[in-house]
């Protein structure tokens, strides 16, 4: 049999075991040897430890032997005269073939990293460092470190990942040992969501090994199909940090087999390398822009210019082009520098349309300068064309000329003078040809164009232009004071806007005609609302919209926050480059009714209504339904202040993320609607509102794996009236919270009968247990001992019936949470508990019972005095009984379920964890939880019968909880097969239906009758 603490081989800290009677040294692992430069296992064994490991003839003065215990931890430092290093070290007592052991670990805390590191991996990182320095390249730094890597530890290749500026993964660095080819993809930021659970593992700078690739591909399609692992049996990932946060992550395909161990330490070490040459990289892509790029426009510069002109490229057929801007000085004058900034911006974008960016340089204040080199005479022609297009429709103040030279020897000086005149000659010979499209003169053609579309003047221009009409009367007559309505219009090429009296006055803008509204505006509204507004202004322009529609929080002149929905119209040249014009109407939200405070969506009542307009104009709709989950644990575990703040978030972000498309309306509790006219695709939509829902409970630290549930419907064709479209939201969310993993449910009239049958039983509930619990029973499904098959104890389980016919718990026990019933059943149980445990104990002493407890139970505050009171009314010792709960529970160990344990374990209860392996288990996490027994899932069973990795994997889990001092219980045994591979693996109980199915209280008294008549059967025998 193997020694347990041979599984500490190739543990990076060193580890010895001595006999604490005869002080003989019996193992030291590979890192203890390495310290102690011990060349093999003859070179200790045998030796006295103090001899060895302290350099001294006698027993140690200060031995610990006599403080140690089995399965605790004794912990101290001591300088070691042999290393000359302080160490930290945890002692352990063990029993091994008849021997007490000592079993100790070290760690060097003089190290940085607490923990020794092995010589041969500084000797490894040293060489890769100097290698990597050898060029002063960071790219070229990179490639050598990663085939360093790769050669050195025996990898089928190695990648490097990093987090992209947009919220992408970029893959940006690959070396194969087959010189494979690669495609560098990037996983686009939507997609991010996929890694969460990674970069909660890196965030602990702890590596991801994943040795199980079809698994993988099925928990993870999305990120299998990104990293692509092809034939690969084990991928390392190691984080790459910087100022606390995830940068990338390093990944290493098949390290040697003994190797990955080595692997893990050495890339830890050069991680920290790595984001230094990110850095450097960083330093010299800024600095080299910075020396070649106008910092205003990103045009490259005279620096740049000059390096162009020294190149062999000024040797090739060029064509150049000079640029003026007119009238720069008057612009300057007229809207001060932000405005001369915002003109110069324009005309280069005009120049880099036609041209490419790399071919456009700034030279001066007012001057740019085009040097073409990527096509003919007749290309060149064509460009400086769609240039002089480009000037006319961005309403560019700009002059142009042009020359082309097939020269190889060319004088850069005397092409620019001779662009210069033609400037001159050209920009009245163009104005005055007839264009061949039009049949006009281009001067008259241009002059109508900057006219705008005055030709085909609708109703409102005809009166304006043939009747009188007075625009600052119809302003003011439609924002008069004491309405609610503001009036604000401006021209978007010159930034300039009109905005009505009441408008100027009530938000105190010094003057009628305001430069930068918008900017000005922003800066008066409430601080959460200024990205949802700048985002909103963002898209608009990006998305080339002619419709405005938002809502948002503005400060008064007097300081106080209104209300405002802000509706307006954006007017935009012939091909939609450039926007014209803007006309605009904010209406103060003055009544409390139509905004929700708590979201800054609209009220149902106020929802229900814009809902109504919208069925009765008998339009096409898009809602979507989504409620929040386990808010009433979030309240009662990380306070209110958090609940609302998540509660805030999720709307602001929401109205930010899904914008104008859809409006969005707090129904109940925690139930939204979103309803759009536009949208016909849900998925996007959806697939927003659980991005925005999962990110804001993460970073306010509520980990729930499904955060929300999703719901969507159509109208008219699942529903015509406001009334009946809110009523199947809400049948549709309450069947929802049945498959939270669901990405949405999509509305069908069978939900309702399935909502009134939820309601029937909901309220047969609640009569069962206003009558006395009527229904309701326990049966126990025993659990037995692994090795002899004897019960020593059982799980309680809650059974109903409901006329006549057994309720599946899966289908009531939601209800009695949902309703609270569970509070008072949960009660009953423990009764029932104590009741049997009453009957039980006679006949055998040491039974112990164990009932699973619901979270909603715990945050009940009276269940410690209810399970106190009771255990000690019946008589029953505490450690007879014991608490199951979930992964679920531990991970959102709150204070008061901490002191619940505590006072638990004071009148000696003990915990199971349950259901281990159902979810995201970890070892560290499992080793973290205060439960005295482990229950491994049905599911670890059927993957250790069918995989000898994944029982090895098993395994070490058991072994892991048993030096660790918790038992461990394998559930879901059902035949021979499962029985042996539970035994191998080391389970201490068993509970299955191998042995014992959940039987009912007569059936389980006779069983334990049986059993104990057995026990005093072979008692007597023995006597």
């Amino acid at each position: 049999m193997k020694a347990p603490w041979e599984y500490f081989e190739d543990l990076h800290e060193s580890v010895y075991v001595a006999d604490c009677d005869t002080y003989e040294l019996l193992y030291m692992n590979r890192f203890a040897r390495e310290q102690f430069e011990i060349e093999t296992e003859d070179g200790y064994r045998g030796k006295k430890c103090y001899d060895v490991l302290q350099g001294l003839s006698q027993v140690c003065p200060f031995c610990t032997n006599e403080s140690l215990r089995e399965n605790e931890f004794y912990e101290w430092s001591y300088r070691n005269p042999v290393l000359k290093k302080t160490l930290f070290l945890k002692d352990t007592l063990i029993y091994w073939e008849g021997r007490r052991c000592r079993m100790e670990m070290a760690m060097n805390i003089e190290c940085p990293n607490a923990s020794g590191r092995n010589p041969n991996y500084e000797a490894m990182v040293n060489d890769c460092l100097i290698q990597t320095h050898s060029t002063v390249d960071p790219n070229k730094s990179m490639n050598i470190l990663l085939r360093f890597l790769g050669q050195k530890l025996l990898c089928d290749r190695t990648d490097i990942y990093e987090n992209g500026y947009d919220g992408a993964l970029l893959h940006t660095y690959h070396w194969s040992s087959e010189e494979l080819p690669c495609s560098k993809e990037a996983m686009p930021a939507e997609h991010l969501s996929y890694l969460y659970s990674w970069y909660e593992t890196f965030l602990h700078n702890e590596p991801i090994i994943l040795n199980n690739m079809e698994q993988f591909k099925k928990d993870s399609p999305e990120l299998y199909a990104y990293l692509k692992p092809g034939a690969a049996e084990t991928v390392l990932l190691v984080p790459l940090l910087h100022k606390d946060r995830v940068g990338g992550f390093l990944r290493l395909d098949n390290p040697g087999t003994e190797r990955v161990g080595e692997a893990v330490e050495v890339c830890k070490i050069l991680s920290h390398f790595i984001v230094s040459i990110w850095q450097r990289r960083e330093l010299f892509t800024h600095l080299r822009r910075m020396s070649h790029h106008d910092q205003l426009t990103g045009a490259l510069n005279r620096h740049a210019l000059d390096e162009f002109i020294r190149s062999e490229s000024f040797q090739l057929p060029l064509g150049m082009v000079y640029c003026d801007i007119v009238g720069l000085k008057n612009i300057n004058d007229m809207l001060g520098h932000d405005g001369g900034d915002r003109t110069i911006l324009s005309c280069y974008k005009a120049i880099a349309s036609a041209f490419s960016e790399e071919q456009v340089y700034r030279i001066g204040g007012d001057e740019f300068v085009v040097l073409f080199t990527s096509g003919d005479e007749a290309e060149f022609g064509r460009r400086v064309e769609r240039l002089r297009r480009e000037i006319v429709s961005r309403n560019c103040e700009l002059s142009i000329g042009c020359v082309w030279s097939e020269e190889k020897e060319k004088n850069f000086r005397e092409l620019m003078s001779l662009a210069d005149d033609r400037m001159y000659q050209e920009k009245n010979n163009f104005y005055n040809e007839v264009d061949p499209t039009t049949g006009k003169r281009r001067r008259e053609f241009y002059m109508d164009s900057r006219q705008g579309e005055s030709k085909e003047k609708n109703a409102f221009q005809m009166f304006a232009s043939n009747y009188y009409f007075d625009a600052e009367s119809f302003f003011s007559s439609v924002a008069m004071d004491g309405t609610s309505l503001y009036l604000y219009c401006g021209d978007m090429q010159k930034n300039v806007y009109y905005i009505s009296e009441n408008l100027r006055r009530d938000f105190n803008f010094s003057s009628n005609l305001v430069y930068d509204f918008v900017t000005l505006l922003e800066q008066r509204l409430v601080e959460e609302d200024r990205p949802l507004h700048a985002e909103e202004t963002r898209q608009m322009l990006e998305e080339k919209r002619t419709l405005h529609n938002i809502r948002y929080r503005v400060y008064n002149k007097h300081g106080d926050p209104i209300w405002i929905h802000c509706r307006g119209i954006m007017k935009w040249n012939e091909d939609k480059t450039e926007p014209l014009f803007f006309s605009g109407a904010m209406i103060a939200l003055n009544d409390k009714s139509e905004i929700d405070t708590a979201t800054g969506m609209m009220t149902f009542s106020f929802g229900l209504n814009r809902l109504s307009e919208l069925c009765s104009a008998k339009e096409e709709l898009l809602l979507i339904c989504f409620s929040l989950r386990s808010f009433s644990k979030i309240n009662q575990t990380l306070g209110r202040r958090t609940g609302d703040t998540i509660l805030w978030e999720v709307g602001r972000l929401l109205r930010l993320s899904l914008g104008s498309d859809f409006e969005l309306v707090h129904m109940d509790g925690m139930r939204f609607l979103a309803f759009s006219r536009t949208v016909r695709d849900p998925n996007k939509a959806i697939q927003e509102i659980r991005q925005v829902i999962s990110d804001v409970y993460r970073r306010n630290g509520a980990h729930e794996m499904y955060p929300c549930v999703v719901g969507m419907l159509r109208s008219p064709r699942d529903g015509v009236t406001a009334q009946d479209l809110t009523e199947n939201a809400m049948t549709l969310l309450r069947t929802a919270k049945d498959c939270p993993e669901c990405e949405y449910l999509e509305f069908s009239p069978v939900f309702g009968k399935k909502e009134k049958e939820r309601a029937d039983l909901s309220m047969a509930l609640m009569a069962s247990v206003t009558q006395n619990f009527r229904g309701f029973r326990i049966v126990i499904q025993p659990q037995v001992i692994a090795e002899t098959g004897r019960m020593f104890g059982g799980e309680v389980l809650l059974r109903w019936k409901h006329e006549g016919v057994n309720v599946p718990p899966v289908q009531f026990i939601p209800i009695l949470e949902e309703t609270g019933l569970i509070i008072p059943v949960g009660k009953w149980v423990i009764e029932q508990i104590a009741a049997l445990c009453q009957e039980t104990l006679p006949l055998c002493p040491n039974f112990k019972l164990s009932f699973n407890v619901s979270y909603f139970q715990l945050a009940d505050d009276t269940l410690f005095s209810f399970l106190h009171k009771t255990l000690a009314r019946y008589q029953v010792p505490g450690w007879n009984v014991m608490l199951e709960l979930t992964e679920t529970h531990f991970d959102s160990m709150p204070g008061h379920l901490e002191q619940f344990i505590e006072r638990c374990r004071e009148i000696g209860l003990s915990f199971a964890l349950d259901d281990f392996g159902n979810a995201y288990s970890s070892l560290q996490l499992l080793l973290k939880y205060p439960a005295d027994l482990v229950k491994l899932d049905r599911t670890l069973m059927q993957k250790a019968v069918s995989s000898k990795k994944r029982r090895d994997f098993i395994m070490s889990i058991v072994y892991a909880c048993h030096r660790f001092g918790k038992k461990v219980c394998m559930e879901g045994v059902e035949n021979d097969e499962e029985l042996a591979a539970a035994r191998k693996m080391g389970a201490d109980f068993i509970q299955g239906y191998y042995f014992y199915k959940p039987m009912e209280l007569d059936r389980f008294h006779a069983v334990l009758q049986e059993q104990h008549a057995d026990d005093l059967a072979a008692e007597a025998a023995a006597h």
